[in-house]
């Protein structure tokens, strides 16, 4: 995945598009988005809360839970908070990321500290043992090396709250991605997904991908381990959470200007031309789900 378009993930949490550097990275799993370790610790503690808050009971919700993060980046602070607070936890990611003894022990002590002051009463203990171990594992904390589409080994209906930010525009398999999805969820699970629909190579012109031919777009796309986006619309992948049998809400929180907008439709190819233009609008955007239990094995 390109370093200068991973970099950009920094702030997606809303949406936003960073195109600063990374100050490091490893060869074999994710850059350091954050390199400061104050901005990833607040990113860390403030996706915590959103996440919380959108739980019924909010902490007391994730005791003896399974939490699935798909695509958790540089460092494992989100996860980590959550496990504070009785959730076993499951990290799915090919990029996972290397112990950095130049950034992961600063981070994990300034992680361990904020967690207490904004969490009263979060047990540190997952915290500590990566410090004292020096590397990424932890009781409670499970890691898996494969794209979610090839995530096979873990159970059916293991699932009660999956969570990523920016990080499913990147599969390369999505539909077999969002089926393995709803295969793990159990009936009443919830799911808490932002997806950025831009061109991740220009954020200033967030739909020019959708101009480029599809056999253009796959080499593309490939060349860039899909770091530019598999360019998925949020309608696709509404119809894709439905079909894997989740109830689907989504808030749209970034859209496109309407010029560049009407500039880019007359260009794109013509499977985009048919859409509704909603389609092409929304930059990004939240989806929230809820396992149905009308589904086949559900």
């Amino acid at each position: 995945m390109g370093l200068s378009v991973i970099s950009r993930r920094i702030a997606r949490l809303f949406g936003a598009g960073v195109d600063a550097e990374p100050a490091a990275s490893w060869s074999t799993a994710n850059p350091l988005e954050r390199p400061g370790v104050k901005e990833a610790v607040e990113f860390a503690v403030h996706s915590a809360d959103l996440l919380l808050g959108w739980l019924p009971g909010r902490e007391a919700f994730l005791a003896r839970k399974t939490v699935l993060e798909v695509g958790p980046g540089q460092d494992f602070g989100l996860p980590l908070i959550l496990s504070g607070f009785g959730a076993n936890v499951v990290l799915v990611d090919k990029y996972l990321p290397e112990w950095d003894e130049q950034f992961h022990p600063a981070y994990y002590r300034a992680l361990c500290a904020a967690a207490t002051e904004r969490f009263p009463g979060i047990n540190t203990k997952p915290i500590r043992q990566l410090l004292r171990r020096g590397a990424h594992r932890a009781r409670g904390m499970r890691l898996i090396k494969l794209g979610l589409e090839r995530a096979d080994e873990i159970a059916d209906a293991a699932v009660d709250v999956s969570y990523s930010n920016a990080t499913l525009e990147h599969l390369a398999e999505t539909p077999e991605a969002i089926e393995q999805l709803g295969r793990i969820t159990r009936v009443g699970g919830l799911g808490f997904h932002q997806i950025d629909f831009r061109d991740h190579r220009d954020s200033g012109r967030p739909l020019e991908y959708l101009c480029l031919p599809e056999d253009e777009f796959v080499a593309l796309a490939e060349g860039l381990s899909w770091s530019c986006g598999n360019r998925l619309r949020h309608t696709e992948f509404h119809e894709l959470f439905e079909r894997a049998g989740f109830e689907v809400r989504f808030e749209p929180n970034m859209i496109a200007e309407e010029a560049y907008l009407g500039d880019v439709r007359s260009r794109a190819q013509a499977r985009f031309q048919t859409l509704p233009v909603e389609a092409l609008r929304v930059l990004s955007g939240r989806f929230f789900l809820k396992k149905r239990r009308d589904v086949e094995g559900g």
